[in-house]
Order: C-alpha cells, then sequence, then structure tokens
C-alpha cells in the first residue's frame, strides 16, 4: 500500500481550480462580506498594531533568495494596503489574480 497521493488527470485539474475559484468570486459577490475600500490619507492618532522582527533569517534547507523575495513582496503588500481604513463588521481584502500574477515573486 503506497502513501504516495493519486496523480490527478490534467482535465480534473483544471475542472478542479475552475470549480474553487469560480466558488470563491461568488462568495466574495453573493456571500454578504462587505469590503473595507476606503483610504484615508490622515494619520490616525492611535497604532493599533506593529510589528518588529527580524526579516532576514537564515533557515534551514532554504534559499536566502527566497528571504530576499519575501521582503519584495511584503513591500508590495504594504504599498497596497497602507491607508486602508477596515471598520467594524467589514472585511479586508485587496488581492486580485492581475496583481498577484504582475507584482508576487
Amino acid at each position: 500500500m503506497s502513501l504516495r497521493p493519486i496523480e490527478g488527470s490534467k482535465l480534473r485539474l483544471i475542472a478542479g481550480k475552475c470549480y474553487f475559484t469560480s466558488k470563491r468570486y461568488l462568495y466574495w459577490i453573493f456571500g454578504g462580506v462587505k469590503f473595507s475600500r476606503k483610504k484615508s490619507n490622515t494619520l490616525l492618532p492611535y497604532i493599533q498594531f506593529a510589528h518588529q522582527t527580524s526579516l532576514i533569517r537564515q533557515l534551514k534547507n532554504a534559499d536566502m533568495y527566497l528571504q530576499h523575495n519575501k521582503i519584495i513582496n511584503l513591500k508590495i503588500a504594504t504599498a497596497r494596503l497602507n491607508k486602508i481604513i477596515v471598520r467594524p463588521g467589514k472585511t479586508l481584502l485587496e488581492i486580485s489574480r492581475k496583481t498577484y500574477k504582475k507584482k508576487r515573486l
């Protein structure tokens, strides 16, 4: 008895991708979720969350270029998410297929 996963056919992989992508988009449109879209150019008086961790760490069995790619991806994400105000009852969703394919390393 083998514990390896069963290889799926290309048709099954494509159908599964289309199904789950459609399911996610339908949830975004008809799921009753309210997304936060408001941006503010003024500084807010309080810091709600601050994070300080070293971004580059030597990991076992991981190439260092992946650590540098992580920093670039975080810079791209913070530039897009900066100044978005998430009000109570709203959800933060700031990713699209176009930006995901174009900018992420």
